[in-house]
């Protein structure tokens, strides 16, 4: 079969090299971008609070499990986390206000006696700070009690 060349019109040359999109079908796809954005920003960043939160239970998990070695040693629990007064504490790096920044710095722990000066039962705190600060406090005693029940 013979090569026949077709010849194209300029009008039909400048038709098929000009090609983009209009006004209305960009802003379309803006207004779809923009409406996935809002659905999914949020999830995402209550998934970022969830797996930060991550980072203080372990630290108070931690925490507790030297408290419980403490309490077999000295049949009691110490609010001290840091080396405390000749050396009664749990020796961990505090700082001036006797608390525990967990790794990721999202958390600082502290320790408190559940009831004033009642050494049979201790209260680890975690509070966040930095990127987490809102999220609210968790809790966990020697008892096994854990709060907010949702975070857990």
């Amino acid at each position: 079969m013979p090569f026949v060349h077709r010849h194209l019109s300029k009008k039909q040359i400048k038709s098929s090299i000009i090609s983009g999109f209009s006004l209305i079908e960009l802003l379309i796809v803006i207004s779809i971008v923009g409406i996935l954005t809002m659905v999914a920003l949020p999830t995402y960043q209550e998934h970022v609070t969830k797996t930060r939160r991550v980072d203080g239970k372990a630290a108070l998990m931690m925490i507790m499990a030297i408290e419980e070695r403490y309490m077999i040693r000295n049949n009691q629990y110490i609010d001290t986390l840091g080396p405390g007064v000749a050396g009664a504490g749990l020796n961990l790096t505090v700082d001036a206000a006797d608390q525990f920044t967990t790794d990721d710095g999202f958390y600082l722990i502290s320790a408190s006696y559940c009831v004033a000066s009642d050494t049979s039962c201790i209260l680890l705190t975690a509070t966040p700070q930095n990127g987490q600060a809102g999220d609210g406090n968790i809790t966990l005693n020697s008892q096994g009690i854990k709060t907010p029940a949702a975070y857990w």
